[in-house]
């Protein structure tokens, strides 16, 4: 096991029963533990979890990355986790919060969601985005203002979406908010798992035929 593998998995067990059942950093530290099974599958170590409420039911759907995969196109964390719900698929886990909720559902990710996992975000309604780590600062890039990083929701990096995302987003209530920093190495570790397999991904990703040369040499 490498030592950030090693170093998550002490973590886990260490803190599996710190966090009130329902309480953000509760499901943070799921999201963790998905973003470890990603990275064990030779992904990027990303991982989310789909939490819907209603009254005293929270019912979790867990997305892992997989974008290492042969063939695969959307297989984000949080995109992994709304289509399950979407597809009326069973939880992978239930609990029972100590209060009941209005019925909602809210992602939580290892890291700030991407345009794409947004904009899933953005069509399915969710009604709160909370991430444990940013990705990336706004900067300027010539005569235009973007993010240095992988992502674009969070903080003054909002605006960059495009003005209908955000249209949207409003319209449905929805919020993208940061974990409170009150767990420190919650956030180093799911940072350090992500950035652990961030350039040798990119790298792969960069370099992989695309599905119409992958179609094309199958006829051969």
């Amino acid at each position: 096991m490498s030592d950030i593998a090693a170093r998550v998995q002490d973590y886990l067990d260490r803190t599996r029963h710190t966090f009130p059942p329902g309480c953000d950093r509760y499901f943070a530290r799921i999201a963790l533990e998905v973003a470890l099974r990603a990275y064990h599958g030779g992904n990027f170590g990303i991982g989310a979890v789909a939490v819907v409420r209603s009254g005293r039911r929270a019912d979790l759907f867990y997305g892992e990355n997989a974008m290492a995969q042969p063939g695969a196109v959307i297989e984000h964390a949080e995109t992994q986790a709304v289509l399950k719900v979407a597809a009326g698929d069973a939880p992978d886990h239930t609990i029972t919060p100590p209060e009941p909720s209005p019925a909602a559902v809210t992602v939580y990710g290892t890291v700030e969601p991407c345009p794409m996992c947004a904009c899933v975000l953005t069509n399915a309604g969710v009604q709160r985005s909370v991430s444990t780590c940013l990705d990336g600062e706004l900067e300027r890039d010539g005569d235009f203002l973007t993010s240095g990083g992988g992502a674009n929701v969070l903080g003054d990096k909002y605006p960059t979406q495009p003005r209908v995302w955000r249209d949207i987003q409003r319209a449905r209530g929805l919020r993208f908010e940061l974990l409170a920093p009150d767990e420190p190495e919650l956030w180093e570790l799911s940072w350090k798992i992500l950035a652990e397999t961030r350039d040798e991904i990119d790298e792969l990703l960069a370099t992989r035929p695309g599905i119409g040369q992958r179609r094309a040499a199958g006829r051969d």
